[in-house]
């Protein structure tokens, strides 16, 4: 994965996760995912601003301006602690952790504990994650 593809995801998974807070702030999820129109219109109004290209075959998402690459990089890639976090979560998507139908853990809002009358802020669900197989190749 190329740098400015991983600074984009990195900035989107933030982003996503307030995102989701947000959408579920007045009812619980039957699945906890971005619903696919928030996404719609989420990469509408960033159209200007990411760009598709390919890497290894498959389409990435990359920032279109060098200054959201450097931007992202001083504030997510500065902390190690956020680094390494985020790193463990790209390392458990890429290897099925969460796939499969196992139950991924997430933290609700305190307005949503109060809303909901959950007795704690922690949770867990399934995020329909498809598992990935690993395949193995020789490089010549």
């Amino acid at each position: 994965m190329q740098l400015h593809s991983l600074l984009l995801n990195i900035s989107l998974h933030y982003t996503m996760c307030q995102v989701l807070n947000d959408v579920y702030q007045y009812h619980l999820p039957p699945v906890r995912r971005i619903p696919p129109l928030v996404w719609t219109r989420v990469r509408s109004d960033l159209k200007w601003y990411i760009s598709e290209r390919s890497a290894d075959g498959v389409s990435v998402l990359c920032w279109y301006h060098r200054q959201f690459a450097r931007v992202s990089r001083e504030r997510y890639l500065r902390n190690v602690n956020i680094l390494l976090a985020t790193h463990a979560q790209l390392a458990d998507y890429f290897l099925g952790v969460w796939g499969g139908g196992v139950l991924k853990p997430f933290e609700f809002t305190n307005q949503q504990k109060q809303r909901f009358g959950l007795e704690s802020t922690r949770g867990e669900c399934d995020r329909k994650v498809s598992t990935y197989d690993l395949l193995q190749s020789e490089v010549h």
